[in-house]
């Protein structure tokens, strides 16, 4: 027992480094990962998964954004709006994350981790994948990283108010994008 609490907080540290790795490559979006992880882990909590579910999202949050490790820094920083071909590029981190994920995590975890731009109504990248092929965990995922993308300043905008997140985030419930039930999870506690 003893070994395994070893072995779990070792994992659980350097999960933490590469989160921070990740996240010091773009000086915009410092932080965005552990709140990531953080946010998924108390939607899960709240909608009444267990505690090997709710540890699992956030070791998932934690690294969803590691395919950004493998995008070019001026694409990250960009103070404007991206190139289509930039845009490209910025999307592409999803099945970076994937190919990375794949080798070092279980398929459950990797799918989780790479579907977080997914969308219910199928228009998300990279798969494409729509509500009836995304499990709830991606769904918590998903709306933990818009939650978080919205609140927190990027090198493009400034971080929004409450008002103008919930507004948005409804629309994208509107629009069929982020589940709902998540959503008011998220605006109940916010």
């Amino acid at each position: 027992e003893v070994r395994r609490q070893k072995v779990e907080r070792l994992s659980l540290q350097i999960m933490l480094t590469l989160a921070n790795t990740i996240d010091a490559k773009d000086k915009y979006t410092n932080g965005h990962s552990l709140r990531v992880a953080e946010y998924a882990r108390e939607i899960a909590r709240r909608v009444g998964k267990t505690e090997q579910e709710q540890e699992d999202i956030y070791y998932v949050g934690l690294l969803h954004d590691i395919g950004k490790m493998a995008v070019d820094l001026k694409i990250l920083e960009s103070p404007g709006k991206l190139s289509d071909e930039e845009m490209e590029e910025m999307r592409s981190h999803a099945k970076r994350g994937d190919d990375i994920f794949r080798g070092i995590t279980t398929d459950k975890i990797a799918d989780i981790a790479s579907r977080h731009h997914e969308t219910l109504d199928g228009k998300g990248y990279f798969r494409g994948l729509g509500a009836d092929e995304l499990t709830f965990q991606d769904r918590i995922l998903s709306v933990a990283d818009v939650f978080s993308a919205l609140t927190d300043p990027r090198t493009y905008k400034r971080s929004f108010p409450k008002e103008k997140t919930l507004s948005i985030m409804q629309g994208m419930v509107d629009d069929n994008k982020i589940d709902g039930s998540i959503f008011r999870d998220v605006r109940e506690c916010y």
